[in-house]
C-alpha cells in the first residue's frame, strides 16, 4: 500500500492553521481476492544495517512480455512490489549501488551454477514472498611480490580467490592479476570477502603471505598484503 499526504495552507488567510490529511490507498483488486502475489525485497550492508537508495531491478521472462521493474530501497532498506504476476522462479533480481558491491539472484540448472544459493524469486498466489540481499561498500588490495629478503619481484602473476559461494561449490569472487615492474598491484573496487593466493608462475612459489592467506577484506578498506615467493621447488611445502 501507499501514504499519501495533504497539507491545505492559506498564506493569505489571516490566523489559518494548516490543515494535514493522511491515508492509506492500495491497488483496487488487492481489496478482494486478488489474482497476483508480492515481493518484498530487502537490502542489508555486510553488518546487518538497511542499505537505503540501493537500485533494485526485477525482470520476469515468463509471461506474454517481459515485466521489467527499476526501482530503488526505501530508508528502511526495503523494496515491495505487490500486485505481481505469480511465477515458480520467475523473477530475476540484481542489487546494486554506487561504490557498492552487486548481488543477485542465479538460474536454477544453469551450465556452471546448476545449484544456486539463491535462485530466481517465485511469487505465490496471494502470499508474499520475501528475498534478502547483502551488499557493502567496495574496498582495495595493494598487493606486493617480494623474496624472503624483502627485495621487490617484478611482472608475477597472481590469482585470488575469495571464500563466498554463490552455488554448490561455485565461487563469486575471483581476480587474476600481474605485479608490475615494481612487484606491485593496487586491485580496487573489489568485494568484502576473504581471498587466497596462487600463483600460477613457472619460476615461483608462494612461500607466505602477509596477513596470513586467506587475506580478510572488510569493506570501505584499503588492505596491504605482501606475497612472498621463492625459486619454485617440487616437491616442496608451505
Amino acid at each position: 500500500n501507499k501514504v499519501v499526504e495533504i497539507r491545505i495552507e492559506c498564506p493569505t488567510c489571516e490566523r489559518f492553521t494548516p490543515v494535514d490529511l493522511t491515508t492509506h490507498i492500495a491497488p483496487k483488486s488487492l481489496e478482494t481476492a486478488s489474482t497476483n502475489g508480492a515481493l518484498f525485497i530487502r537490502v542489508f550492508d555486510a553488518n546487518g544495517q538497511p542499505v537505503s537508495g540501493a537500485n533494485v531491478q526485477v525482470i520476469n521472462r515468463q509471461g506474454t512480455s517481459t515485466i521489467t521493474i527499476n526501482d530503488t530501497t526505501g530508508v528502511n532498506g526495503m523494496l515491495q512490489l505487490v500486485d505481481v504476476p505469480p511465477g515458480n522462479s520467475a523473477y530475476e533480481i540484481t542489487v546494486s549501488k554506487s561504490g557498492y558491491s552487486t548481488d543477485r539472484t542465479y538460474t536454477p540448472g544453469a551450465v556452471g551454477n546448476p545449484s544456486p544459493s539463491k535462485s530466481h524469486a517465485t511469487v505465490a498466489l496471494q502470499q508474499v514472498t520475501q528475498v534478502s540481499f547483502v551488499i557493502d561498500r567496495l574496498s582495495s588490495l595493494a598487493i606486493s611480490t617480494l623474496n624472503n629478503a624483502c627485495t621487490p619481484i617484478a611482472s608475477v602473476p597472481l590469482t585470488l580467490t575469495g571464500d563466498k559461494l554463490i552455488g554448490a561449490g561455485v565461487v563469486k569472487n575471483t581476480h587474476s592479476i600481474t605485479t608490475n615492474g615494481s612487484g606491485a598491484y593496487t586491485l580496487s573496487d573489489i568485494e568484502w570477502d576473504a581471498y587466497s593466493f596462487t600463483t600460477p608462475s613457472g619460476s615461483y612459489q608462494i612461500a607466505g603471505v602477509s596477513p596470513l592467506n586467506a587475506v580478510a577484506v572488510n569493506p570501505n578498506t584499503t588492505q596491504n598484503v605482501s606475497v612472498i615467493l621463492q625459486a619454485k621447488n617440487t616437491p616442496s611445502m608451505l
